[in-house]
């Protein structure tokens, strides 16, 4: 663990806490009296000083596929015999590997869903359960067969019939009590409030490989090298299916927040810029101002920097075409706005 110095906030003066207002509850004067302190320590001598903040340096090895959703901060790096496994990031045990995985390099995607979190790239998938820490397999392979079940139920509704295990799937999300995912050219799902179900027959063709789903409350993107297309609904066999916009950048999805647009945009990047999906449209950020000449695997992030939302993104750039007014921007500022 690395401290990283603070500047203290210094108060000389602290005559205790005091919750009924006062004539001269000011810092500096001899009787401050704060209503409440957060983040100090009182000294010996009387004085109040903000705690030391810090930071936690892990090191590892070939990490990608980070993913944070409250509690939760995993990655993919090199395990200790295999070579990539599952690591779990905390504050009080650092890095954690939780299970090796099968294939390298392969970016991996996260869904969390009440206590759970499937997982899933080209090569491997699976289920980790946060009561246990462990992870399990991802569904299993029911058939016609069901001898050796005389004591169970073999209702579908109670033993479901010709369901799958997952597939191998990538761009996972959540939508319509539904994970939806993309294996090639197919967007594919499982049976709905049943996470682990899948069919042979639960997906929709698209004409291009598909790089990127994003979910919203009324519908989702989809998006692929020539195109995005947004999908109106939530059942897959009722959704209303329309060109919205130009291809998209693989691995530069992420949800933001904006006053203008509301909680949980989503935003990637296009050859026209940094596009967000928004009730179905899709909204050019940087409209007529920067044009890109894409290709590979990007990767992104979101975040909040002095109350302002950033989205961030890198990616091989082989070719750009930029408007004077973005190219004054990075020079001057030294990002992509």
């Amino acid at each position: 663990m690395a401290r990283i110095p603070r500047s203290p906030l210094v108060f000389r003066k602290f005559g205790g806490m005091r919750n009924i207002p006062k004539v001269g509850n000011t810092p500096g004067t001899e009787d401050f009296s704060p209503y409440l302190l957060l983040n100090m320590d009182t000294q010996i001598d009387g004085r109040l000083e903000k705690r030391d903040g810090y930071e936690k340096a892990v090191n590892l090895q070939d990490a990608h596929s980070l993913f944070a959703d409250g509690a939760y901060l995993f990655c993919i790096g090199k395990g200790t015999g295999s070579p990539e496994s599952l690591w779990r990031i905390d504050a009080t045990h650092g890095a954690v590997e939780v299970s090796a995985i099968r294939g390298k390099g392969f970016p991996m995607g996260y869904v969390s869903v009440n206590e759970k979190i499937y997982l899933s790239s080209k090569a491997w998938n699976g289920i980790y359960d946060s009561a246990t820490a462990t992870v399990g397999a991802w569904g299993s392979d029911q058939t016609d067969d069901l001898s050796g079940l005389a004591d169970m139920a073999t209702s579908e509704e109670a033993f479901p019939l010709h369901v799958r295990k997952a597939p191998y799937m990538e761009n996972l999300c959540q939508h319509g009590g539904r994970i939806f995912g993309s294996t090639g050219k197919h967007l594919v799902f499982s049976d709905p409030f049943a996470f682990e179900w899948f069919r042979d027959e639960n997906f929709l063709p698209f004409p291009e490989e598909i790089l990127m789903v994003a979910s919203t409350p009324v519908g989702l993107y989809v998006g692929a090298t020539h195109t995005t297309w947004f999908l109106r609904g939530t059942n897959p066999g009722e959704m209303a299916l329309s060109r919205v916009g130009t291809g998209v950048l693989a691995g530069s999805l992420q949800y933001g927040s904006f006053e203008k647009f509301g909680q949980d945009i989503p935003l990637w990047v296009s050859k026209e810029g940094i596009m967000a999906g928004v009730e179905g449209a899709v909204v050019p950020l940087t409209a007529n101002k920067v044009r890109f000449d894409i290709s590979g695997r990007a990767a992104s992030a979101f975040r909040f920097r002095n109350g302002e939302p950033q989205y961030l993104a890198g990616f091989p750039l082989p070719e750009a075409s930029l408007g004077d007014a973005v190219t004054a921007d990075v020079v001057r500022n030294g990002k992509l706005i």
